[in-house]
């Protein structure tokens, strides 16, 4: 983490989980007041959002769910490896 010692800016690039970003923001509050931690938070939505449209990723319950014929199709390919032995 690099410290800025004429702004007293940290920047730490790294990916963070909920509980860090959550700190993050408590910080935000703390140090900056109500109107700028809630610039701070659109930006940081503005740009999960961002990232999250350009990778393409989506998921549906349906790619949630287990076909009724998987039991079948794993026993026929491992009868299959079997002769292939």
């Amino acid at each position: 983490m690099q410290k800025n010692s004429e702004t007293e800016i940290l920047f730490k690039n790294d990916v963070i989980n909920k509980s860090q970003l959550k700190g993050l923001m408590a910080l935000a509050f703390q140090k900056y007041g109500t109107v700028k931690s809630s610039i701070i938070a659109d930006r940081i939505k503005n740009l999960t959002f961002h990232y999250a449209t350009r990778s393409g990723i989506s998921i549906s319950i349906e790619d949630l769910k287990v076909p009724v014929a998987k039991n079948k199709m794993l026993k026929k390919a491992n009868q299959d490896i079997e002769l292939l032995k």
